[in-house]
């Protein structure tokens, strides 16, 4: 006669065990993967931001530069510049788009690209009774000058991001 031992039942609880582990530990390098993610897209996004407002600065100064040289003046007849008060919204997407009138083109080099517009604002004198610029008192004056308002518009590499700056620029 034989005899044989009762082998007791394995329950599977090592196995469910396993598998619970297993679980957590995925969902831990899941949630740390969206992390890494959303960190990577702040990062590029932040350096996109800074690309653009690179380039409104740089393009700020190549309008300055223009002005100063008399190539962009206000006698130009150029459709970009603008006299006081008719000055396109400077937040409407109309006024930046490719096809504009109301805006041009600045050349700032390849990974950038930004757009400008000149509002023509008038002549102020610096009188020689005081160190003040007045407009309407033109008494001895000591120099006349012209002030514009310029506002442009830089895109990053990606084009995604739009930074704006606005300078009030004098010349004579």
């Amino acid at each position: 006669m034989r005899t044989t031992k009762a082998v007791p039942k394995q329950a599977g609880v090592a196995l469910l065990m396993a598998l619970i582990i297993l679980l957590i530990l995925t969902l831990l390098a899941v949630s740390s993967m969206q992390g890494s993610l959303v960190q990577e897209r702040m990062a590029s996004a932040q350096r996109d931001a800074m690309g653009s407002l690179e380039a409104a600065e740089l393009a700020l100064f190549e309008v300055e530069e223009a002005v100063r040289t008399g190539i962009w003046r206000p006698e130009s007849n150029l459709n970009f510049i603008h006299d006081r008060g008719d000055a396109p919204d400077m937040f409407a997407a109309a006024t930046w788009s490719r096809e504009s009138t109301m805006s041009s083109e600045v050349d700032i080099g390849e990974n950038f690209s930004a757009r400008a517009f000149i509002e023509h604002l008038g002549e102020a004198v610096l009188d020689g009774d005081s160190d003040s610029l007045h407009v309407e008192d033109r008494s001895n004056p000591r120099l006349i000058a012209n002030i514009v308002r310029i506002v442009v518009m830089g895109r990053g590499p990606s084009g995604e991001s739009r930074r704006f700056i606005e300078s009030y620029y004098v010349y004579e």
